[in-house]
C-alpha cells in the first residue's frame, strides 16, 4: 500500500493553488477570510497561512488540532483533542476559549463571522450530532 497524501487547494479567479505545508503529508485547507488568510489542518495539526507564510496553530495538551474557520480580524475556531474527546476552540488576540457544548461528547466549530458569532456542531450522549450558534458574551 502507497502513501497516502492530500493536498490542499486555493481557487482564485478561476486559478487553482495547491496548498501544502511544508514537510507533510497531507495537508487540509478549511477557512479563509477576506484578507486571503487560510486555515487548516495537517498531520495532526492546525495552521494558518497568512502573507508570512505557514504558522503551526497547536492547542497546549492536545493530541490533535484542526482550524476550521478564521474571520477579517484574525479570531480562528476549530476543534482539538485531548482528555479523551474533541473540544471546540476560539483563538484571538486575547487567547484561547474551549468551547464544550453543555452535555456533549464532541465539540466543533467550523466559523466565525466578524460579530464573533460562531457555528458548528457538537455530539449529544447518544451519538447524535447538532448544528448550534454561539454569540460572545455583551
Amino acid at each position: 500500500m502507497g502513501t497516502y497524501n492530500n493536498h490542499g487547494f486555493l481557487l482564485s479567479e478561476g486559478s487553482y493553488t495547491t496548498l501544502d505545508v511544508p514537510g507533510s503529508n497531507s495537508t487540509y485547507a478549511y477557512g479563509i477570510n477576506d484578507v486571503g488568510e487560510i486555515v487548516g489542518g495537517y498531520d495532526g495539526h492546525g495552521f494558518l497561512l497568512s502573507q508570512d507564510g505557514y504558522a503551526t496553530i497547536d492547542v497546549p495538551d492536545s493530541t490533535g488540532t484542526a482550524a476550521r474557520g478564521i474571520n477579517n480580524v484574525g479570531q480562528i475556531v476549530g476543534e482539538y483533542y485531548a482528555a479523551g474527546k474533541w473540544h471546540g476552540f476560539v483563538w484571538s488576540a486575547g487567547g484561547l476559549t474551549t468551547l464544550d457544548v453543555p452535555g456533549s461528547i464532541s465539540t466543533t466549530a467550523f466559523g466565525i463571522n466578524g460579530r464573533g458569532e460562531i457555528v458548528g456542531q457538537y455530539r449529544d450522549a447518544s451519538n447524535n450530532a447538532h448544528g448550534f450558534l454561539a454569540t460572545p458574551m455583551k
